[in-house]
């Protein structure tokens, strides 16, 4: 491969673990609750604390009184992928994300002057994903591992020959590698602000702040085998082990207006400025052990590639801006849509974003109220990353982003809410994400097809009081 393991190294440690969500962003999570799967186009609901993180301007049109939305959602989680012309080798993972939680709540005071006041909190997990585990490597790892492999043979030869043994004993070759992955990319989040009404309800304002705690961590185990002509060398191994986490920390300024024309009709949109996101690397672990006496020197070169303690990158989440409409055929059916759009290209994501345009999002939803205590839901959603081709053309971006491919996406989501008391609501959910397969061929002569999908299972509760 053309690209240099140093480059690969670092890349590998910055992003390994990127792509975590299905928005139309790297990482940005647009299920940030359980009814996500009852109605993805929320962007103008104004019915309970589930609204925060979709339609925070709708708080201040709800009653009066105290609400509160709890939720987690379960992931399973497919992932295949292969390389047919270097790696000549097929990957897939299949893994489990047992607890995503989120939680909102809203106190509404009711009209305090000309309008009503709402104040309104959530938190949860607002981007990454969860974790996932490759025990068999994939496209990205066994990748580097390759290319690692082969840096380390050459070292070992010229370092031979530099020694005096004749070229032809020197010589030292590849004859295996593996890799094993796990990685995990949660960001936490924790926001508030306030809502309030204004021409008799007909519009209504808020704004707000998020605070987001990124977490990243990667663990790669390595094992690459050779073999040297000089008999006092022979068949040995190297074993590398690279355990790393890198963070950040970033507050979003957070938006929305809601405009009711008619009593049928809600539109609501929201905007979240960018979230500026400095990830610092730290490693928890490093280690390279050959099996043969004599290595000092290949071991230290390749701990020296693989140490970015104390490195930053920026890793911003993008600015996004939600339209959403609402329209309430009956009492017992109404209908939604939602458009969202990601500006990843204007986003810092150290030189990246020019390899991007805007990611967006278009989701419809139908709910129906059968009897007075059940309501059905049912979603579909679009999710384009904005990815352009020339991001599946660069080898760094294709091969550390591996881990969870970048890939555009069609949702579909069921749900059942039943009032099992007066002022509490049950809700089961859930979703199939079907990713569109993408096959590239990048600078080097990667001939990559990456495939995913997703089924989620989701629970929440929502009280009044």
């Amino acid at each position: 491969m053309k690209k240099t393991l140093n480059r690969l190294a670092v890349s590998a440690a910055l992003f390994i673990v990127a792509a975590s969500g299905w928005a139309g962003s790297l990482d940005y999570l647009s299920n940030q609750s359980a009814g996500y799967y009852f109605n993805a186009a929320q962007g103008a609901s104004t019915d309970g604390a589930g609204i925060v993180p979709y339609n925070p301007a709708g708080t201040a049109l709800l009653e009066k009184g105290f609400y509160l939305d709890a939720s987690s959602q379960t992931l399973f989680k497919m992932y295949s992928e292969s390389e047919d012309a270097i790696l000549n080798d097929d990957y897939e993972t299949n893994h489990v994300t047992p607890f995503i939680p989120n939680c909102a709540l809203v106190y509404n005071f009711g009209r305090l002057g000309p309008g009503k006041l709402a104040v309104y909190g959530n938190a949860g997990i607002v981007a990454g994903g969860g974790d996932l585990k490759w025990d068999d490597g994939n496209v990205g790892t066994q990748g580097f591992a390759l290319e690692s492999a082969t840096s380390v043979a050459s070292s070992v030869t010229a370092s031979l020959k530099a020694k005096g043994v004749p070229a032809a004993y020197a010589a030292t070759s590849v004859t295996g590698y593996s890799t094993e992955l796990e990685a995990s990319s949660i960001y936490y989040g924790f926001g508030g602000g306030l809502s309030y009404t204004l021409l008799d309800d007909r519009l209504s304002l808020s704004a707000g702040m998020k605070y987001v705690n990124a977490q990243r961590s990667g663990k790669i185990k390595g094992t690459m085998n050779f073999a040297t002509v000089y008999p006092k060398v022979g068949e040995w191994q190297l074993d590398i082990v690279d355990d790393y986490d890198y963070t950040a920390q970033g507050f979003t300024p957070v938006f929305g207006v809601n405009v009711r024309p008619t009593e049928k009709l809600t539109v609501g949109v929201r905007y979240e400025m960018e979230t500026a996101l400095e990830f610092e690397y730290s490693v928890n672990s490093l280690s390279a052990d050959a099996s043969v006496a004599g290595m000092d020197a290949v071991e230290a070169g390749v701990i020296a590639m693989l140490d970015n303690d104390g490195r930053k990158a920026d890793m911003n989440l993008p600015a996004i801006l939600s339209v959403g409409v609402d329209y309430a055929f009956s009492p017992k059916l109404s209908a939604s849509f939602t458009s969202v759009l990601y500006f990843m290209n204007a986003a810092d994501y150290e030189g990246m974003e020019d390899d991007f345009g805007v990611g967006y999002e278009l989701s419809a939803g139908a709910r129906y109220r059968p009897t007075e205590k059940l309501a059905l839901g049912g979603t579909v959603m679009y999710s384009n990353q904005g990815a352009k081709s020339s991001f599946f053309e660069n080898d760094t971006y294709i091969l550390t982003t591996s881990a969870n491919p970048l890939l555009n996406s069609v949702l579909a989501g069921l749900g059942a809410k039943y009032a099992v008391l007066q002022n509490l609501d049950l809700l089961l959910a859930g979703g199939y994400i079907y990713y569109i397969p993408e096959s590239a061929t990048s600078d080097a002569g990667l001939d990559l097809t990456y495939e995913k999908q997703v089924v989620d299972v989701s629970v929440g509760a929502s009280f009044k009081l």
